[in-house]
Protein backbone atom coordinates (compact mmCIF):
# COMPACT_ATOMS: atom_id res chain seq x y z
CA UNK A 1 0.00 0.00 0.00
CA UNK A 2 2.98 2.21 0.48
CA UNK A 3 3.60 2.28 -3.42
CA UNK A 4 -0.10 2.06 -4.21
CA UNK A 5 -2.18 5.42 -5.44
CA UNK A 6 -4.91 3.50 -4.14
CA UNK A 7 -6.26 4.23 -0.25
CA UNK A 8 -6.95 0.34 0.44
CA UNK A 9 -7.39 -2.51 -1.44
CA UNK A 10 -10.38 -2.28 -3.86
CA UNK A 11 -14.08 -4.44 -3.57
CA UNK A 12 -16.51 -3.85 -6.33
CA UNK A 13 -19.96 -5.48 -4.65
CA UNK A 14 -22.13 -6.08 -7.91
CA UNK A 15 -25.29 -8.11 -7.28
CA UNK A 16 -28.50 -7.91 -8.96
CA UNK A 17 -32.12 -6.45 -7.92
CA UNK A 18 -30.35 -4.76 -4.72
CA UNK A 19 -31.49 -1.60 -3.09
CA UNK A 20 -28.09 -1.90 -1.44
CA UNK A 21 -25.10 -3.83 0.23
CA UNK A 22 -24.20 -3.83 3.88
CA UNK A 23 -20.47 -4.12 5.01
CA UNK A 24 -18.98 -4.79 8.04
CA UNK A 25 -15.77 -5.60 8.78
CA UNK A 26 -13.82 -7.17 11.95
CA UNK A 27 -10.86 -5.71 11.50
CA UNK A 28 -9.25 -2.41 9.82
CA UNK A 29 -11.26 0.11 8.34
CA UNK A 30 -13.89 0.57 5.22
CA UNK A 31 -13.05 3.84 3.29
CA UNK A 32 -14.59 5.79 0.43
CA UNK A 33 -12.99 7.57 -2.23
CA UNK A 34 -13.47 10.07 -5.18
CA UNK A 35 -10.23 10.45 -6.97
CA UNK A 36 -11.47 13.32 -9.08
CA UNK A 37 -11.09 15.43 -5.80
CA UNK A 38 -8.89 13.32 -4.28
CA UNK A 39 -10.97 12.75 -0.96
CA UNK A 40 -10.86 10.02 0.89
CA UNK A 41 -13.65 9.56 3.36
CA UNK A 42 -13.01 6.84 6.49
CA UNK A 43 -16.17 4.79 6.92
CA UNK A 44 -15.53 3.00 10.12
CA UNK A 45 -16.17 -0.81 10.51
CA UNK A 46 -19.63 -0.46 8.64
CA UNK A 47 -21.16 1.11 5.43
CA UNK A 48 -23.76 0.66 3.46
CA UNK A 49 -23.11 0.86 -1.00
CA UNK A 50 -25.40 0.62 -4.08
CA UNK A 51 -24.23 -2.39 -6.12
CA UNK A 52 -21.49 -1.39 -8.49
CA UNK A 53 -19.94 0.36 -6.19
CA UNK A 54 -16.06 0.67 -5.16
CA UNK A 55 -15.40 0.17 -1.51
CA UNK A 56 -11.83 -0.17 -0.13
CA UNK A 57 -10.59 -1.96 3.01
CA UNK A 58 -7.31 -1.49 4.68
CA UNK A 59 -5.58 -3.35 7.42
CA UNK A 60 -4.35 0.24 8.81
CA UNK A 61 -5.46 1.85 12.05
CA UNK A 62 -4.17 4.06 14.14
CA UNK A 63 -0.49 2.28 13.09
CA UNK A 64 -1.35 -0.80 13.34
CA UNK A 65 -2.10 -3.44 10.72
CA UNK A 66 -4.40 -6.20 10.85
CA UNK A 67 -2.96 -9.60 10.18
CA UNK A 68 -6.73 -10.74 9.39
CA UNK A 69 -9.97 -9.55 8.77
CA UNK A 70 -13.57 -11.22 8.29
CA UNK A 71 -15.62 -8.67 5.66
CA UNK A 72 -19.59 -9.61 5.92
CA UNK A 73 -21.35 -8.77 2.67
CA UNK A 74 -25.00 -8.46 2.91
CA UNK A 75 -27.61 -8.09 0.46
CA UNK A 76 -31.18 -6.16 0.53
CA UNK A 77 -34.19 -5.48 -1.32
CA UNK A 78 -37.06 -3.83 -0.25
CA UNK A 79 -35.41 -3.78 3.18
CA UNK A 80 -35.79 -7.71 2.82
CA UNK A 81 -32.44 -9.61 3.55
CA UNK A 82 -31.31 -11.29 0.11
CA UNK A 83 -28.12 -13.09 1.13
CA UNK A 84 -25.00 -12.82 2.39
CA UNK A 85 -21.44 -13.92 2.00
CA UNK A 86 -17.94 -13.27 3.64
CA UNK A 87 -14.51 -12.37 2.90
CA UNK A 88 -11.91 -13.99 5.22
CA UNK A 89 -8.65 -11.53 4.37
CA UNK A 90 -5.75 -12.70 5.80
CA UNK A 91 -1.76 -12.08 5.55
CA UNK A 92 1.79 -13.46 6.67
CA UNK A 93 3.91 -10.94 6.02
CA UNK A 94 1.54 -7.40 6.15
CA UNK A 95 2.46 -7.03 2.26
CA UNK A 96 0.55 -9.53 0.72
CA UNK A 97 -2.83 -9.96 1.99
CA UNK A 98 -5.33 -12.73 0.26
CA UNK A 99 -9.22 -12.82 0.33
CA UNK A 100 -11.08 -15.87 -0.05
CA UNK A 101 -15.20 -15.42 -0.34
CA UNK A 102 -16.71 -18.05 1.36
CA UNK A 103 -20.48 -18.58 2.03
CA UNK A 104 -22.07 -17.86 5.57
Amino acid sequence: MIMSNLPGFPITITCQDTDNISLRTSEGMLLSWNPSVSKIVQLGKEASVKTGTTIYWTPLVEGSLAQKATLELTAYKDKKKLGSSLIEISTEDHIMYKGKLTSK
